[in-house]
């Protein structure tokens, strides 16, 4: 299946999606050093697959909902 739209809303966090190391406790935590690699590995791998990506972090209070969160919205297109 290939949409020609890919619609995705996220934590602002998102971005910074990567590989996890354990740390001396036994528990494991993003890897510093690779923050935000399967992020960028996940959104290359649209634009590889022909998609136009466009990524944006907006606040939902500017869209007249009553909350100051940001939010991470991605949308990937391949219909021209």
């Amino acid at each position: 299946v290939r949409p020609a739209v890919i619609m995705l809303e996220n934590v602002e966090e998102f971005r910074e999606w990567g590989p996890l190391v354990k740390v001396e406790n036994g528990k494991m935590m993003p890897c510093p050093l690779r923050k935000g690699l399967t992020f960028r590995r996940w959104k290359k791998g649209l634009q590889d697959l022909g998609y136009q990506v466009e990524e944006r972090e907006l606040r939902a209070c500017d869209y007249g909902v009553p909350t100051i969160r940001k939010r991470l919205f991605v949308i990937a297109r391949c219909d021209g």
